[in-house]
C-alpha cells in the first residue's frame, strides 16, 4: 500500500492539484462519528458530540471533544476556518540547513484506515522571507506501534515538495520504515505550510490519535511551534 500512496502522494510535488480548506487548532479529544456522502463536513459542537456528515469530497474539521466522521472523514469539532492552500505547479529547490530539534513541538495526527478514502494531516503556518531555507523534521515519539510518517513543504508560491525516509525514527517501525527530514528554499516572501501525516499500515491503529514530534526551523534558527497556527485537513482534498 505506500508504494502505491507513495507515488500517489509525489504527485502533490509536480502537479497542480487544487485547494486544501482547513480548520484551526485542535483540541486533543476525539470521539467517533459516521460517515456520509457528498460536500463539505458539518462541524460539531466545541462541548462534543458526534461528527458531521463526512463525504468523498468531505474535509476533516477540527477543534472542541467532537466526533471523527467515517469514510467520508467528517467533524472532529467546531473551530475558526483557516486559509486557503493553493498547492501549484513545480518542485521548490531543496536546502538542508538543518534544526537542532531542541524545540520539537508534540502533536498527533489520526491513522488513516483507508488513504484512499480519507487521509489525515496536520499543517502548520511559518512566515518566511524570499532566499530563506525552511526545514522540518517529524519524529515518531511517543507513537505506540512505531508510526511511519510523511512531511511535506509548501512555500507561499504554492510549489511543494515531500520527504519522506530521511531520518531514523525514535520508535521503530514494524516494516523498518525511517521518518522524514528536509528543507526547501522559499521563492518569496509569505506564509509557508509545513505537512506532517502518517501512512497507513502496521505503524499505527486505524483512526486513533497517534502521537509524533515535529520541529522547524528558517535559516538554521528553529521556529517555536507552540503558537503557530495548527490545522487538519484531508490531503485528498489536494491530491484529485
Amino acid at each position: 500500500m505506500k508504494i502505491l500512496t507513495s507515488l500517489f502522494l509525489r504527485s502533490l510535488a509536480v502537479l497542480g492539484l487544487g485547494l486544501l480548506a482547513c480548520n484551526g487548532a485542535e483540541s486533543a479529544s476525539t470521539g467517533t462519528g459516521g460517515g456520509g456522502s457528498g460536500g463539505q463536513t458539518t462541524t460539531s459542537s466545541s462541548s462534543g458530540g458526534s461528527g458531521g456528515d463526512g463525504g468523498e469530497g468531505g474535509l476533516a474539521q477540527v477543534g472542541g471533544a467532537g466526533g471523527v466522521g467515517g469514510a467520508g472523514g467528517g467533524g472532529m469539532g467546531g473551530a475558526a476556518s483557516c486559509p486557503d492552500i493553493l498547492i501549484g505547479d513545480g518542485m521548490p529547490a531543496a536546502c538542508s540547513t538543518a534544526t537542532t530539534a531542541s524545540l520539537p513541538l508534540a502533536d498527533t495526527s489520526l491513522c488513516p484506515a483507508d488513504s484512499s478514502v480519507f487521509w489525515p494531516a496536520k499543517i502548520y503556518e511559518v512566515t518566511v522571507g524570499a532566499g530563506d531555507c525552511l526545514f522540518m523534521q517529524a519524529d515518531n515519539l511517543g507513537s505506540p506501534l512505531g508510526a511511519d510518517l510523511f512531511g511535506a513543504i509548501v512555500d507561499p508560491s504554492g510549489t511543494s515538495i515531500l520527504y519522506d525516509e530521511e531520518l531514523p525514527c525514535s520508535v521503530t517501525n514494524p516494516d523498518g520504515y525511517a521518518c522524514p527530514a528536509g528543507g526547501a528554499t522559499m521563492s518569496q516572501a509569505g506564509t509557508a505550510y509545513v505537512i506532517v501525516g502518517m501512512w497507513e499500515g502496521a505503524g499505527c491503529t486505524p483512526n486513533d490519535a497517534t502521537p509524533f514530534e515535529l520541529a522547524v526551523a528558517v535559516d538554521g534558527v528553529e521556529i517555536d511551534l507552540s503558537s503557530a497556527l495548527v490545522c487538519a485537513g484531508d490531503l485528498l482534498q489536494i491530491i484529485p
